[in-house]
């Protein structure tokens, strides 16, 4: 039996821990015993993420001390005791720093073991993998899995070649009744209610306002037509933006409330900041959207471009508020547009074609 070590930040908060790797461990051939290490706990992870003080110095301290404390004991867990011939890291070991003990141990752990190595979001540009892993990474890596050819094109030319592509998707949003869930948001619509969704973390709260001054537009205009519109906000904290013509929801995410959500939604949104940083997502919300057959609205930025076509939304950096009333305007239009999104879920981006490559990677 093949023994694999995954070292993730948290296993069940943090995203791209969860849905690049945790969410098939349950699915992994059986022929693999994985070990799962994260290196800080939902309790402590939860009050650093939802904390008003961004720069609150005990909980940072707290937050990065009890992470390195716990890599060690993983780390030792891994040389003396499960001893595997491959390992998994989800971004980095620890995030920005890497105590000494650490730096000796992950040395030692790495040595004649291959290294695969989940490469999500531009953590190079954001620092937020220290030079010390950056090094050893890429000296030990065997296999690079990255989520689109913007971010593959940050790493230096030597690693190209080790580079495998894989999108992000979501197993709980796996829809086994499709027909009858469009039936049924086909008729809120036709009743004269638009439901738009937005889910992310509040980090990426500052790209939703880019677009909500063309969402109150649309909103305004929908209401000469008798049609109202209802904006959920699923992230860890409040969108503040005063609207005069849609309701805001701000919901507090959990991983378990998304679907419901989603099976109420018409369009989903993933505005974005045209940066570096952004040109490196992999369009993670968006292949959620369509996995639920709801109708796509992005920024031409990254890999959104490749993931909206124009029989699943629309994707423009210019206004988007005449798209949205044109199609809340016409349930039929809107219908469409939704089953187009639900195939190309299930043609490019479903759980099961990943699972497949998952699998394929941890047992070459």
């Amino acid at each position: 039996m093949k023994k694999i070590s995954i070292y993730v930040r948290n296993k069940n908060h943090t995203p791209s821990s969860y849905y690049r790797i945790i969410q098939y461990t349950e699915d992994i051939n059986s022929s693999i015993k994985l070990n799962i290490n994260q290196i800080v706990g939902d309790s402590l992870y939860n009050k650093v993420l939802s904390s008003e003080k961004r720069h609150n110095f005990f909980l940072k301290t707290l937050y990065y001390f009890v992470m390195q404390v716990n890599l060690t004991k993983c780390l030792i867990k891994d040389i003396f005791f499960f001893k595997p011939e491959k390992i998994f890291v989800s971004k980095t070991f620890s995030p920005k720093h890497t105590l000494l003990i650490n730096k000796v141990l992950l040395g030692f752990n790495l040595h004649n073991r291959e290294l695969i190595w989940d490469f999500d979001d531009d953590i190079i540009r954001s620092n937020e993998i220290s030079n010390f892993q950056k090094k050893l990474i890429f000296k030990r890596v065997s296999k690079i899995i990255v989520t689109q050819k913007n971010l593959a094109q940050t790493l230096p030319h030597h690693l190209q070649n080790k580079i495998i592509m894989l999108p992000t998707t979501d197993k709980m949003l796996i829809n086994r009744d499709f027909n009858n869930i469009t039936e049924k948001r086909k008729l809120i619509l036709n009743k004269g209610q638009l439901n738009i969704v937005w889910v992310g973390t509040s980090y990426n709260l500052p790209n939703l306002q880019i677009v909500c001054e063309d969402l109150e537009n649309s909103a305004k205009e929908l209401s000469k037509r008798n049609i109202n519109v209802t904006f959920f906000v699923i992230s860890n904290k409040p969108l503040y933006y005063e609207f005069a013509n849609i309701n805001l929801e701000n919901i507090t995410w959990k991983r378990e409330i998304v679907k419901d959500y989603f099976e109420r939604s018409h369009i989903g949104l993933m505005p974005l900041v045209n940066n570096q940083y952004n040109r490196g997502k992999g369009g993670f919300k968006l292949i959620q959207y369509l996995s639920s057959g709801i109708v796509t609205f992005g920024s031409d930025v990254g890999m959104n471009g490749e993931i909206i076509t124009n029989n699943t939304g629309f994707i423009s950096n210019d206004s988007w508020a005449n798209k949205i009333v044109e199609i809340a305007s016409s349930p039929d239009y809107w219908e469409k547009l939704s089953r187009s999104a639900f195939s190309r879920y299930e043609t490019k981006f479903s759980y099961k074609r990943n699972l497949d490559k998952i699998n394929k990677i941890l047992e070459e």
